[in-house]
């Protein structure tokens, strides 16, 4: 996972000669400080391990607790080749300074949020005929190599492909030449993808299509690009990444969050032949889905966006900051329910938004050979759902206002 400025923390070492004498068993106090006037629940903490261990040195981080107030917090150790992090989250009230302490033991503490799930299921004990997966039963896997005959609709997949959600919202994507990203409609903030579309054993019997207790497929996807999908934009032409070489995917779900991660191996765009990794992370109470896409070879004019649909409201800020936003409000679900979409990107590497028939485009020029951007729904009918244009508007704006200003952080 890469590291973003979502994620990503300003960090201050303020320390004192009396810090480097510490043992490594002695506690140290993290002061976090949110500095901006809106309270940031679930707030996504990074803290560099490096950082630790300039106060404690080679310090084992498999037996570290972490305690916001005397509450344990879940955390996960993310290994990355620029460096290793710790990941927790805080909720904060608006200025809100916190010490967070950090303590070590014999044991690990067996502490998970346990509000997120990425979920994956393929068929099992089926009759195949004409490319037809019929009956059988759906098992869940922590990763596939999808077959080169796999195609649309053969019920292969449970829900078409992996699926991820938090307490808050859900998505999936489908594991076939479409590679779109599409949306499920919560009405429950309990995690429901491994029941989702679990007997629908029938190539076009999708249950999920119609209201249940969880909710539904609410999203129309079609040719565009979704939610969010990953493309390229070529010769004013949209490229999704669809003619591929192989494909293969994987689950992961740790203490604090869950991720699907899709690797195609070449992928044809324009003349060349690029393999493309794609992580799609989502944390406990947050509508954000953040995306981390990594190519072999550079994708110059790398592109994303949202579905188009009629009498709906297009929404964008791409000044204010080195994170900008578009956004479509409106009745734009099949069941003509209120929907918010949304898609946050960074100002700095786009080249220009733009649009087809079919969606609203950001075309990126991403530093290196990654990519890293956010989308998100807002369904009316979700608990405590964002209903009016004006609150969708309010999320969209604190939203990069977070994304703008991230939560300081100092080692005492």
């Amino acid at each position: 996972m890469k590291n973003s400025p979502f994620l990503s923390i300003i960090l201050f070492l303020f320390l004192g000669i009396m810090l480097y004498g510490a043992n490594k068993y002695q506690p140290i106090t993290i002061k976090l400080k949110n500095p901006i006037n809106i309270a940031r629940p679930d707030e996504v903490i990074v803290l560099p391990i490096s950082s630790v261990k300039v106060v404690l040195g080679n310090f084992d981080e498999n037996f570290l607790t972490i305690r916001d107030r005397g509450k344990i917090l879940p955390y996960e150790i993310i290994k990355n080749d620029g460096g290793d992090n710790i990941i927790f989250q805080v909720s904060f009230h608006p200025f809100e300074m916190k010490k967070i302490t950090l303590s070590w033991s014999k044991n690990k503490p067996n502490v998970k949020a346990g509000r997120t799930q990425a979920y994956l299921a393929v068929k099992k004990n089926y009759i195949l005929k004409d490319g037809i997966y019929s009956g059988g039963n759906f098992e869940s896997v922590n990763s596939v190599v999808v077959p080169k005959s796999h195609f649309q609709h053969d019920a292969l997949y449970q829900m078409e492909g992996p699926a991820w959600e938090s307490d808050k919202a859900a998505y999936r994507f489908y594991l076939d030449d479409r590679n779109r990203t599409d949306i499920f409609g919560k009405s429950t903030p309990k995690m429901v993808l491994d029941i989702v579309g679990k007997n629908d054993l029938l190539s076009g019997d999708e249950s999920y299509e119609k209201p249940l207790w969880w909710g539904q497929d609410i999203f129309k996807v079609g040719n565009s690009l979704g939610i969010g999908s990953v493309a390229a934009y070529i010769k004013d032409k949209v490229e999704t990444v669809s003619q591929t070489d192989s494909i293969k995917c994987s689950v992961v779900n740790n203490s604090v969050f869950s991720s699907v991660v899709s690797e195609h191996f070449g992928w044809v765009e324009g003349n060349d032949k690029v393999n493309v990794k794609t992580n799609y992370s989502i944390y406990p109470g947050s509508r954000l889905t953040e995306v981390n896409v990594k190519t072999d070879k550079p994708v110059e004019n790398f592109c994303t966006g949202l579905a188009k649909h009629e009498n709906t409201e297009f929404l964008k800020a791409d000044n204010n900051g080195k994170w900008g936003y578009i956004g479509i409000w409106g009745k734009q679900t099949i069941i003509n329910d209120n929907l918010g979409i949304a898609l946050f990107y960074n100002t700095d590497e786009r080249i220009k938004l733009t649009e087809d028939k079919l969606s609203q485009i950001v075309v990126l020029k991403p530093e290196g050979n990654s990519a890293n951007y956010y989308f998100a729904e807002c369904w009316e009918k979700e608990k405590n759902g964002i209903k009016t244009l004006n609150d969708f508007q309010n999320f969209l704006n604190n939203t990069i206002e977070c994304l703008n200003n991230p939560v300081t952080l100092e080692i005492q």
